[in-house]
């Protein structure tokens, strides 16, 4: 049986790209939170592919990707910002692909199947950024639909929470909201925190004005969703 192994530092995300794996493509799943724990799972285990967030909290896991790539093992790269070529440049050549949230899972489990077939039949690795669509192809998989349906509304409460800090706000939690609420489909919140992240990664701090509007913006998009819920 195939086995995946899942870096990435929202409890959440894991959780839900666990059950897709699990639950779609039948396989066994390992996760970890921090680049320390991903490099423990490496040295103590043999996964079919490795699933890497590019940022860690304030940390890029490119070590994390360089491990993987040099021991053979397809790894595909998540990020949550708008992908660059600053962004492309630091992510270790060799990467099967890098994927921008949001991410179909139903898409994503079936990218995986092909890659790690590819890599067992000895195929070169497809490099480069790999476009998968948010889309409807979740209903295929009820398991997975259900869970993400019945948890959206909290994970709407919880950033519309995180947000209430203003000022406290840095770039890592901005980043991973970012990530969160694309994955469960809070597309409008998530596209004004983009903004957010966009400004702070030039310097700008969460006081700012044009970052602060970004932040209320997506606070608004919460809570009109919450109401409607």
């Amino acid at each position: 049986m195939s086995h995946v192994l899942l870096v990435e530092d929202d409890a959440d995300l894991r959780e839900v790209l666990g059950v897709a794996f699990s639950s779609i493509n039948g396989w066994n799943v390992s996760s970890a939170a921090t680049g320390r724990a991903a490099l423990a799972e490496l040295a103590g285990s043999d996964p079919s592919l490795v699933l890497c967030d590019v940022h860690l909290g304030d940390h890029l896991a490119t070590d994390v990707m360089s491990v993987a790539v040099q021991s053979g093992i397809p790894t595909l790269v998540l990020t949550a910002s708008r992908t660059d070529d600053a962004l492309t440049s630091l992510i270790p050549s060799g990467v099967a692909g890098i994927l921008a949230k949001p991410i179909d899972p139903h898409a994503l489990c079936e990218l995986s199947r092909d890659l790690v077939t590819e890599s067992l039949a000895g195929g070169e690795s497809r490099a480069g950024r790999v476009g998968l669509q948010p889309a409807a192809a979740l209903a295929e998989d009820p398991l997975v639909f259900s869970f993400m349906a019945e948890r959206r509304p909290r994970v709407a409460r919880d950033a519309m929470n995180a947000l209430s800090g203003g000022s406290d706000l840095s770039r890592a939690d901005v980043h991973r909201l970012v990530g969160r609420l694309s994955m469960y489909g809070l597309h409008e919140s998530a596209e004004a925190l983009r903004d957010a992240e966009e400004s702070m990664a030039i310097g700008r701090s969460a006081a700012d004005g044009s970052v602060n509007d970004s932040i209320v913006r997506a606070r608004h998009g919460l809570v009109e969703f919450i109401a409607r819920s």
